[in-house]
């Protein structure tokens, strides 16, 4: 992988390995093993992707306050509507830090 890294900067591993998992060409063992792989990194961060600090990490709340942060979002735009019940960070200035 580093001779890829290498050869592109701009790569990056785990959208190689969605590319990988979705492609119909590609053998479907490798692929299962892709999703296995996508799936437990997934797991791994999963207190990392916990935004607001409700001790889960949720598309609905989470998920869009990571989507609104990564469009410039800031202030009550950033999380109107996105903080879930029992959350940590219910500010904006919290989630931004």
């Amino acid at each position: 992988m580093a001779k890829l890294e290498d050869s592109f900067p701009n790569y990056d591993p785990l959208l190689a390995l969605v590319e990988i998992a979705q492609d119909p060409e590609t053998d479907l063992s490798m692929r299962v093993d892709c999703h296995k792989t996508l799936a437990s990194y997934l797991t791994d961060a999963d207190s990392q992707l916990d935004i607001d600090g409700d001790g889960e990490s949720k598309p609905l709340t989470d998920g869009l306050l990571l989507i609104r942060y990564l469009f410039g979002f800031s202030g009550d735009s950033l999380i109107s509507g996105a903080i879930g019940d029992g959350a940590e960070r219910d500010t904006a200035e919290e989630v931004e830090a």
